[in-house]
């Protein structure tokens, strides 16, 4: 059981810290797309910006909103991507475990 416990928390450290790093790119994604470009002059007026690129998105970001506005709305996956990895790391080992791989032995 302790070994199990140990793949469930690397799994729920590795989806945490995952999240983290990929999360920022993933909002400049989201940036990215839903800019309003050559739609009406409506999105103009009312000042919304138009990006240049990645760069420019995440250095804009940055400025304005400051490093937690890339991290707007984290929670939800964050929670979610440790709940999937953990649960991924110890259902793969106990899988592996009943299809009979020996410790120290072939892996399957």
């Amino acid at each position: 059981m302790a070994e199990s416990l140990k793949d469930f928390t690397a799994g729920c450290c590795g989806g945490f810290l995952g999240k983290l790093l990929d999360y920022p790119l993933d909002t400049v994604k989201v940036l990215l797309q839903t800019q309003h470009v050559g739609k009406s002059s409506a999105s103009a007026a009312e000042g919304a910006i138009v990006y240049r690129g990645a760069w420019h998105c995440l250095t804009h970001t940055m400025n304005t909103k400051g490093v937690r506005g890339l991290y707007n709305g984290i929670s939800s996956p964050l929670l979610g991507s440790i709940a999937e990895n953990g649960l991924l790391f110890f259902a793969y080992n106990n899988c592996k475990a009943v299809l009979g791989e020996v410790p120290g032995g072939p892996e399957l």
